[in-house]
């Protein structure tokens, strides 16, 4: 919670001069181009002096510092370092937000900040070494090694299914890492595979034919959905041990949408009859 505090010793007659700016819609309040915030609201009465206190700063989610701006007897946590280049440099244009040049969320003067696409922020928290990726993400279940590790094993015929199994991740987790979504930073060798071509190249390796569920899987329908393609006689199939099984050469994304619009036409001429 953002909380509104004075520090000690820091009071001056008023911050003055070029290096100061009125907060907008905040009356008492002034912002330095280094970062400091000050008020001189007199404490306990909520009514305007003439002597300035230094805000103290607090620090709130990703480490970022805020200071607690009071406004007709509302609190708000107003971040400083946008405060900054808004008072600096001008409102921020739209689709940009502030970036910090070095990195460091705690450097507020307007020399180190600037407004920038998300994309470029990005690319700031990867050469500071601050990207919350891999081992930095603290809910992170894997690690460099197991992910080579994985890699490793699909390369050499490990299913989807058994990777889920051995390291405790949903399906759709262990293909991201497969196919190179997650993990990004760990190399991959070979060609790298949408997520429904990967399972396409995976099941076409091991089975010629698969169930209606994972043909469902890798079609990207309801296994309900591929069921009545296969009863309408849209998706070709043939009968293992009592069990309908589709050719994996027919699941191709363009086969599929072909054979839900086929169906979909008779179904729409049935009704109209």
């Amino acid at each position: 919670m953002c909380e509104q505090h004075f520090t000690s010793g820091n009071s001056i007659e008023q911050p003055i001069g070029d290096n100061y700016r009125d907060v907008a819609d905040f009356p008492g309040y002034r912002v330095g181009n280094d970062g400091s915030v000050w008020s001189c609201h007199i404490r306990g009465s909520g009514g305007l002096g003439a002597g300035w206190h230094r805000l103290a700063e607090n620090t709130v989610r990703g480490g970022y510092k805020a200071v607690c701006l009071v406004r007709e007897r509302k609190r708000y946590c107003v971040h400083i370092a946008p405060m900054v280049l808004r008072h600096f440099v001008g409102p921020c244009p739209d689709g940009l937000e502030c970036c910090h040049e070095d990195g460091i969320t705690a450097h507020n003067y307007v020399s180190n900040l600037r407004w920038d696409t998300h994309k470029n922020n990005l690319s700031d928290r990867k050469r500071h070494g601050t990207e919350l990726r891999g081992t930095r993400n603290g809910l992170a279940k894997m690690d460099d090694d197991k992910v080579r590790q994985m890699l490793e094993e699909s390369n050499n015929g490990a299913g989807v299914m058994y990777l889920s199994e051995k390291y405790g991740l949903s399906c759709a987790s262990v293909s991201s890492i497969l196919v190179g979504d997650t993990w990004t930073h760990i190399p991959r060798i070979g060609k790298r595979f949408t997520h429904r071509q990967y399972a396409i190249q995976k099941a076409s390796e091991s089975e010629p034919h698969v169930g209606l569920l994972e043909a469902g899987r890798i079609g990207g329908i309801s296994r309900c959905t591929m069921w009545r393609l296969v009863r309408d006689g849209f998706m070709p199939s043939v009968m293992i041990n009592d069990v309908y099984a589709i050719p994996v050469s027919a699941l191709h994304p363009a086969a599929v949408k072909a054979a839900r619009v086929a169906r979909n036409a008779k179904i729409r001429m049935e009704s109209a009859q």
